[in-house]
Order: C-alpha cells, then structure tokens, then sequence
C-alpha cells in the first residue's frame, strides 16, 4: 500500500476571526473619531470666517453709504452752482455734466454724459482750452477765455479753467473744466 501524505492546513480560530475583527474595529473607530475631530475643527473654522466675512460686510455696506451720501453732497453741489462743470474720464469721455453746462452750452443734461467729450462740446476758437486736451496733455489751465461758436453761427465767450482729477495713489483718472458765460 501506497502512504499519502496529507498536509492540513490550520484553519483560523473563531479567536483570531475576532482578534481581526477588533483590531479592524478599532482602527475603523480610530478613523472615524480623526474625521469627527477634523469635522469639528472646519466647523470652528468656517463658524469664524463667517463671523468675520459679516463684519467685512457690514463695514462694505457702512462705507458705501458714506460714499453714497458723499456723491449725493457733491453732486448737489455741482448741480446748485452757476458755473458749468464737465467732466471727462482718461479717454475723453464725459463722465459729468451740470444743469449750469447744460444751460450754458444748450445741450440737454443727459445727452452727454457716457459720450466723447470732442463730439458733444463745440471745439471754440482754441481748442486746447477744455478738459479733453487737458486729459490728453497734462496741462491745467485757468481763467482763459474763448469763444464758442454753434451750429447756428452764434457765439458766447466763455472763461475756462482745468485741472487734472487723480485717484487716491495720484494717477490721472481724468479732468475737469469748470467755465463761465462771460457773453
């Protein structure tokens, strides 16, 4: 007769099943508490920024409104003077015009605004002397006259005065004429 030989192999015990399962247990249970913790750090964390993203937003909303009533004042008070005042944005844009420029020139208030200032305004017997060419060259200028003269051949002769506007760090960001009929 032939001898075989039978190797067996040791099957795990229901002590080992339940050693794994507890080591895995554990570190499932060790996981899941790292992720709470973390869970409960980016809740802090967002808790904060939002603290802090309301205020920055509360201080927007209270800056916007002193600008609000600050470009209120001013315009009130562009609007109120006897002098016509037009001005321009670094492309020659009009960006302003009051009711005085308006009466002055003949031109109604809302047309020009948002236009290039050499295709609303008359250009005059020298037409150096206004915020376009002021933008254009840096040069102010202030109390020259000159002459306008329309569509329909009448004239009036105005005093102009310019000056450069520049943003908070001093850059140009466009020109104002301010000008009286001295018809």
């Amino acid at each position: 007769m032939e001898e075989k030989n039978y190797t067996f192999e040791r099957q795990p015990s229901k002590s080992d099943d339940l050693s794994k399962f507890t080591e895995s247990y554990a570190s499932f249970n060790r996981i899941i508490n790292s992720l709470q913790r973390k869970y409960i750090e980016l809740k802090e964390e967002f808790s904060a920024q939002n603290e802090e993203l309301a205020e920055a937003n509360r201080k927007l909303v209270e800056l916007s409104d002193r600008n609000i009533l600050a470009t209120e004042f001013l315009n009130g008070i562009l609007n109120s003077i006897s002098a016509g005042v037009i001005a321009v944005n670094t492309d020659g844009m009009i960006t302003h015009f009051n009711p005085a420029a308006s009466r002055i020139l003949g031109i109604p208030q809302n047309e020009p605004v948002g236009k290039h200032y050499r295709d609303i305004i008359p250009p005059g017997d020298s037409q150096n002397k206004n915020a376009y060419r002021t933008v254009e060259s840096g040069n102010e200028i202030n109390a020259e006259e000159k002459t306008i003269e329309f569509a329909d051949k009448s004239k009036i002769r105005l005093s102009v005065s310019t000056a450069i506007i520049k943003s908070n760090d001093n850059m140009p960001v466009g020109a104002v004429e301010v000008f009286h009929d001295l018809t």
